[in-house]
């Protein structure tokens, strides 16, 4: 191999590794790229919605407890239609976090979690208001902090954090 070779060989070599390296960082660009569109479209969107759903069920939490506490039968019922409100509002934007905000297969297995343990707690809600508004009160405060109620709210609320985790990933 003849010296003009060698040097042609030895300005060529920086020259290919250079351009390597600038389609390796274009290749992991375009990556960083989809995965920020991704991050700002859809789970930053899922994020304040799952921040809208804690919060409205946190307020169904506090009418619940207001109502059963209540001894007068006007604020009870005050405080029951408040949390029908709540309800209500929840089952908007849980509709509507799962017709558009969904990920993957394992957000909406989390997703479907949530929803049977809402309901589940959501019946047990109403039962217990139920019962408080027939008169039945002490049943109703005692069965709100023993049984199923307490184990369905930490359930429920152990499910909601982590819907919230997934929807980071």
């Amino acid at each position: 191999m003849t010296i003009a070779k060698r040097l042609a060989l030895l300005l060529a070599l920086p020259i290919v590794v250079l351009l390597a390296l600038s389609g390796f960082f274009v290749y992991e660009l375009v990556g960083i790229q989809k995965k920020s569109r991704f991050v700002s479209e859809l789970q930053i969107e899922s994020l304040g919605a799952l921040g809208n759903i804690s919060s409205q069920l946190g307020n169904a939490r506090v009418e619940l407890r207001n109502s059963l506490l209540a001894e007068d039968p006007a604020t009870t019922a005050e405080k029951a239609t408040a949390f029908e409100k709540h309800v209500a509002e929840i089952a908007n934007l849980l509709a509507r976090y799962g017709d558009n905000l969904i990920s993957d297969e394992r957000d909406r297995r989390e997703y479907s979690e949530f929803r049977e343990l809402y309901h589940d707690w959501t019946a047990e809600a109403r039962n217990l208001i139920s019962l408080s508004s027939s008169g039945h009160r002490a049943e109703a405060r005692a069965a709100l902090f023993s049984g199923d109620m307490p184990n369905l709210g930490r359930d429920l609320y152990a499910s909601a954090f982590r819907q919230c985790g997934g929807s980071l990933r």
